[in-house]
């Protein structure tokens, strides 16, 4: 899979999971390190505004990115089309979506419902991806990822 993980400003705050307060970039960073180390990752980016491609993926280099800016979607769903892979995106949803695209699939953690508030309107794309099972999010109280619907 191609792996996209949010890095914006918002991923500094904090996550319960499993019973510990954790930084939701480094609850990514970790998740990321599971699916590096089942041989699972394509292609890695981070992503805020921009996309940064992790060239040499590693623990080193999954660990040791550092960066933050705003959170821009379009960006990310325009690479996932350019390159045709089934793409998983982690993020806590902070941005809408206007793209819809068949093989993406969104991860959320910190509570987002994809993306609810400010960022709900009638062109969101997040409507047919939460449709189409596209969408789970981590829930705390449960340690376990639910469909967002």
């Amino acid at each position: 899979i191609d792996l996209y993980l949010d890095c914006s400003g918002s991923m500094s705050s904090h996550e319960n999971f499993e019973g510990t307060r954790i930084r939701m970039i480094d609850l990514v960073k970790g998740i990321a390190m599971v699916l590096f180390r089942m041989g699972m990752i394509e292609n890695l980016y981070f992503f805020d505004g921009s996309l940064y491609k992790i060239d040499k993926v590693n623990e080193l280099t999954i660990l040791s990115f550092s960066k933050s800016g705003g959170t821009d979607f379009e960006n990310v769903i325009a690479k996932i089309k350019k390159n045709g892979n089934n793409a998983v995106i982690i993020t806590d949803g902070e941005d809408s979506c206007q793209t819809y695209d068949k093989k993406t699939f969104w991860v959320g953690v910190g509570g987002t419902k994809f993306p609810g508030g400010y960022y709900d309107n009638e062109s969101s794309a997040f409507k047919q991806y939460k449709a189409n099972g596209q969408c789970v999010t981590y829930n705390s109280e449960s340690s376990k990822f639910d469909y967002v619907r």
